[in-house]
């Protein structure tokens, strides 16, 4: 299966509580953009945490519910 990232991708595990602390987890590693559900896009957490985000460079994008895709089932094969 071909990988056509410009560079390897890492997950990286968030608490989902704090919106600070979160933006912390992701600036202190090597994060250039984060790609989270559209659902959550107007969640308080998210108005709160993409603006701290994308101040030091971290691009935010929003994807849409993708069917058949499970986000519970890939993390589960990740974290084998």
């Amino acid at each position: 299966m071909a990988n056509d990232c410009p560079a390897p991708a890492n997950g990286i595990a968030a608490r989902r509580t704090g919106a600070d602390s979160g933006a912390t987890q992701y600036t202190g590693h090597a994060t250039s953009a984060l790609f989270i559900g559209a659902e959550w896009q107007d969640s308080p957490r998210w108005q709160r945490l993409a603006p701290l985000l994308t101040a030091p460079g971290i691009a935010v994008h929003f994807l849409p519910r993708t069917p058949g895709i499970s986000s519970t089932a890939l993390r589960q094969v990740l974290n084998r």
